[in-house]
């Protein structure tokens, strides 16, 4: 299961989830994958990689459905609820996996179908907050979440203690919502050639497109999760500004991605001892 509060009426996230498949789909974040040929209403036909299946509930501003008989007994799929601070969004898979289903799923499905399903979460929150990633067409990308038994405030609370941002650009500060910071370099040169150029701030960021390098933007965002509970996801994100660079950067990133993980992990483990702890300023839920 997977759930988000997000600040908008069910009728106003309806009106996007229900884009899913279609040609104004702006939420689904593996483009080609995922289609509904003949629209969304019960009993059509849906188009999921190498699956096939169909819609099964049709609910406007409530549920939507999915019935996938050749892979799980019950199936999958979305309710809205009103909620404090706006729409309560869920996505469950239930029922039991059927035939080759049962080895893939936990080997190989399970993690990719949760890491869709979040990132197609956090795409439903920019578009309706309005705020879309910074490098939204990221060539090489890692995301990790951690849900925290914490109020928003007191995650932000102990993020901002733990916070860094030497040799960071600042980039975009959203108080109790969201900070991103960026760097551009060659990493995969000596450790004297790692941090260059200096970028004065976001505008030098955003141009900067000499070749030979990579720009990555580095980030923190929360979601209000309902119950006292706070999702804090990070994210980096990557570019290269020539085909050389992305070369360099491919070989660099299959070195270092493994042990990148790790330490975004720690982060967050981090951040949810402090917010769980004392120390933070006092009044905080």
């Amino acid at each position: 299961m997977h759930e988000r509060v997000v600040s908008a009426t069910p009728d106003q996230v309806w009106d996007m989830l229900s884009t899913l498949g279609s040609e104004r789909d702006r939420l689904w974040p593996l483009p080609g994958t995922f289609a509904l040929p003949e629209g969304l209403a019960e009993g059509a036909p849906v188009r999921h990689g190498p699956m096939r299946y169909r819609v099964g509930v049709v609910e406007p501003g409530s549920r939507l459905w999915f019935d996938t008989p050749d892979a799980f007994s019950g199936g999958h799929g979305f309710t809205l609820a009103p909620a404090e601070g706006g729409t309560l969004v869920r996505h469950e898979v239930r029922g039991r996996t059927l035939g080759v289903m049962r080895l893939l799923w936990p080997l190989v499905i399970r993690r990719k179908h949760n890491a869709v399903v979040e990132a197609l979460l956090d795409n439903l929150d920019r578009e309706i907050s309005g705020t879309p990633p910074i490098l939204p067409d990221p060539e090489f990308a890692e995301r990790h979440a951690l849900a925290i038994e914490a109020s928003a405030d007191r995650v932000w609370a102990a993020l901002a203690s733990l916070r860094f941002t030497r040799g960071f650009v600042p980039l975009r500060e959203r108080p109790g919502h969201e900070v991103t910071v960026g760097l551009a370099g060659r990493w995969w040169r000596p450790p004297a050639k790692v941090n260059e150029p200096r970028l004065a701030g976001p505008a030098d960021f955003a141009a900067f497109a000499q070749p030979g390098y990579a720009k990555g933007t580095f980030s923190f965002t929360l979601h209000t999760l309902g119950s006292g509970r706070t999702l804090l996801v990070t994210e980096t994100r990557v570019v290269t500004t020539s085909p050389a660079a992305h070369r360099a950067m491919r070989r660099y990133w299959r070195i270092i991605r493994p042990g990148s993980g790790l330490i975004r992990r720690l982060m967050l483990v981090a951040v949810r001892r402090r917010a769980h702890g004392r120390g933070l300023a006092p009044g905080l839920p």
